[in-house]
């Protein structure tokens, strides 16, 4: 039985909470995930099922913001709880994510006067349909979803309606198996734990996980180094560089590390992996990483001085993971939508133009060059590689299997989150001539 004062007492500390950091974010641009993770580190009051009522409705608002946002209140209000346009945004996020039978939910339902019944469940079109009625919005449109400036950088034969529609799903987890299969036991581990789990079909070390509700960081096999969390999309690149043991591979921006470690598993840790960064302390989190897996053959070097050193000793391999404005992850991230503009794909296209430019020395003769980005932009996809290619006679595009179908791609992979339920990838793989 539900306590009516203790429902009214979360509803008021989940809005405070929701309001702070929604605000907080629109000011700062600063990504959704880090401004919660600081609230909650700051905040120990709050339980997990507190942080994630409060979590899930920061998404859900950022998810749907381009249908709430006339809403949505300009300005934080001193009384979130009491505010009933906030609250009203609030209802209609959950309600169109179908989060909205929550107690605490339906407390904020009944502040702001909205009727919760007949909520759609899945077609896009009805939800929109569902907001015109329910909230007076007659001119919204699913392409509002998106900011404008976007779909001028998606390529001309681009299917804009069905990507709105994946956008407004909530992605499901994606892990990466590790090491030898017959010592693998993260499959037992997470039947044991009633996981709902579907290996892919081809990629067989790629396993969806829907909604999990357990921590897969505290599982035994995680600390065993058994598994990665790594998006589907993210895991097909590995086979776009089809990275052999024994060979040398220089990953160039490597983060912290979820490729290195996916080129270190298709290398069955024989050879070496070179992992480099202009931000040296993404490369402590890829040394910790490197150590749960038992990966022996991975280093972390200095960027300058790995590109000085790789035109007298040229690697087998080089990885351009490049920095990117990210569209390929608003499914995960949909608060991105919202504060990326077009002005960062034209600076970004520069910057990997740049990198890509002074990565190519480091690829033997005869040597493999993988160019990558999470990105829809054509300028930093179609056109980063029409304009390398043609600065680099002694590189060419070379054919590889789509790792999702088999089917050839010409050189040139775009993965997008329909059919696979993932997130989008573009990938280039090109040849030196010997």
């Amino acid at each position: 039985m539900n306590n009516p004062k203790l429902t009214q007492a979360r509803a008021r500390s989940y809005s405070e909470a929701i309001a702070l950091i929604f605000y907080e974010v629109r000011a700062s641009r600063n990504p959704l995930d880090q401004e919660l993770r600081r609230f909650f580190r700051n905040n120990k009051k709050y339980g997990s099922r507190d942080r994630r009522f409060i979590a899930e409705s920061l998404y859900s608002l950022y998810r749907w913001f381009g249908w709430v946002q006339s809403i949505v209140p300009k300005t934080a209000p001193p009384q979130p709880s009491e505010d009933k346009k906030f609250c009203t945004a609030i209802t209609a996020v959950l309600c169109l994510d179908n989060l909205h039978r929550e107690p605490v939910a339906e407390y904020i339902a009944q502040l702001a006067g909205v009727n919760t019944e007949k909520v759609p469940r899945e077609d896009l079109d009805k939800k929109r349909q569902w907001m015109t009625r329910n909230f007076g919005l007659k001119s919204i449109t699913n392409k509002d979803l998106v900011p404008d400036w976007f779909v001028d950088e998606l390529p001309k034969d681009f299917d804009l309606e069905a990507l709105i529609i994946d956008l407004q799903k909530r992605p499901p987890m994606w892990i990466r198996l590790q090491g030898p299969p017959e010592k693998n036991k993260t499959l037992s581990e997470l039947k044991e734990r009633d996981f709902d789990i579907y290996p892919h079909s081809i990629m067989k070390k790629a396993i969806k996980i829907v909604n999990p509700r357990v921590n897969l960081y505290e599982l035994k096999s995680f600390r065993d180094g058994q598994f990665e969390v790594q998006d589907l999309a993210s895991q097909s690149l590995g086979f776009a560089c089809e990275a052999q043991s024994g060979q040398r591979w220089w990953d160039v921006c490597a983060g912290a590390g979820g490729k290195t470690l996916l080129l270190a598993d298709h290398m069955n840790s024989k050879g070496g992996i070179t992992s480099t960064d202009i931000r040296e302390w993404k490369l402590d989190d890829l040394k910790k990483r490197a150590k749960r897996a038992r990966f022996s053959n991975i280093t972390t070097k200095n960027l300058k001085k790995t590109r000085s050193a790789s035109k007298k000793r040229p690697f087998d391999g080089v990885l351009v993971d490049a920095p990117c404005s990210c569209t390929g992850t608003w499914r995960r991230n949909p608060d991105a939508r919202w504060s990326s503009t077009a002005d960062d794909c034209e600076e970004l296209a520069q910057i990997q133009a740049d990198i890509l430019e002074k990565s190519a020395p480091g690829v033997k003769a005869g040597g493999v060059l993988v160019y990558a980005t999470c990105s829809f932009s054509v300028r930093e996809n179609e056109e980063i590689v029409e304009q390398f290619l043609k600065g680099h006679p002694d590189f060419s595009l070379e054919d590889f299997p789509h790792p999702l179908t088999l089917k050839s791609t010409g050189g040139i992979l775009r993965i997008s989150p329909s059919p696979e339920d993932c997130d989008a990838m573009f990938a280039a793989r090109f040849r030196r001539k010997i």
